[in-house]
């Protein structure tokens, strides 16, 4: 209990949910919007609170990969692309994708690590999935991202037996592509492992939005392109509206997508 008043003293009430007159459930947090150059624009609780970054971390996971030019290598679609930045919901479109950026590295399912689970379309279209249905890692709402370290591994023939461990290449240059964008040195950051037994590292809530706000303007990951490439380069994550292909109808992420294409944004001092 002591550590769990630890953890909510600095968090703030930010949803409210009623029944009739009466309080249901309140749902505590910390808010931080933050500009590429990394100042604190908005903010509600702790903006600096240690945050366990799970999903959230896929794009920088993936950015080495896209740095060094994995994805014109292997010829991935932009909406492969966005299977490596983000979960999906284990539909057929979702894993048929994901079958065909392992085919197009030389990989196979039987090499991802990510583990097996029903697809969470059915949770989020509360259905259950069909009698005897049998599912793989590609069913994984991960498996885009481990597809990506899997052609990492076979770009630049490291092993792939080993490519979840701290020590490996790939999980070194994830690293350093982290602790670039959110510009928390690489000796600092707090590592635990994911869900689907990843690597993952906890930031402070007002770095981790600062790297989302560079990986919109592109311009650090550019500069993190020229320092690994040893010149000029360029890089980029698909501007498209994805989000339709990464959630099912009715997961609250994708209305979140919608909303959010839907708001005009102001333009980046």
């Amino acid at each position: 209990m002591p550590h769990l008043r630890r953890a909510l003293a600095p968090q703030v009430p930010l949803s409210i949910v009623t029944r009739g007159d009466a309080t249901d459930s309140v749902h505590y947090g910390s808010v931080a919007v933050v500009d590429a150059a990394g100042r604190l624009l908005f903010s509600a609780g702790d903006p600096h609170y240690l945050t366990t970054t799970r999903s959230a971390l896929k794009p920088l996971q993936a950015l080495p990969f896209v740095a060094r030019g994995g994805v014109e290598h292997f010829g991935y679609s932009p909406e492969q692309v966005a299977l490596l930045c983000a979960s999906h919901s284990g539909e057929p479109r979702h894993v048929e994708a994901v079958a065909d950026m392992l085919r197009r590295a030389g990989c196979s399912v039987e090499q991802l690590q990510c583990g097996v689970h029903p697809p969470l379309y059915y949770t989020a279209m509360e259905e259950l999935p069909p009698a005897g249905a049998k599912f793989t890692a590609l069913h994984h709402n991960c498996s885009g991202k481990h597809s990506g370290m899997l052609a990492y591994c076979k770009l630049f023939g490291l092993s792939a037996d080993s490519y979840l461990a701290f020590d490996h290449p790939l999980q070194q240059a994830i690293r350093t592509a982290v602790a670039h964008l959110t510009s928390v040195p690489e000796g600092e950051l707090i590592a635990g492992i994911d869900g689907c037994s990843a690597p993952n590292y906890a930031i402070p809530l007002d770095r981790l939005a600062q790297a989302f706000a560079r990986l919109a303007t592109a311009f650090e990951m550019n500069v993190f392109v020229a320092r690994r490439t040893g010149g000029a380069g360029e890089c980029e994550y698909p501007t498209l509206p994805l989000e339709e292909l990464l959630a099912a109808d009715r997961r609250a992420r994708l209305e979140v997508a919608r909303w959010t294409r839907r708001t005009p944004r102001s333009p980046s001092p």
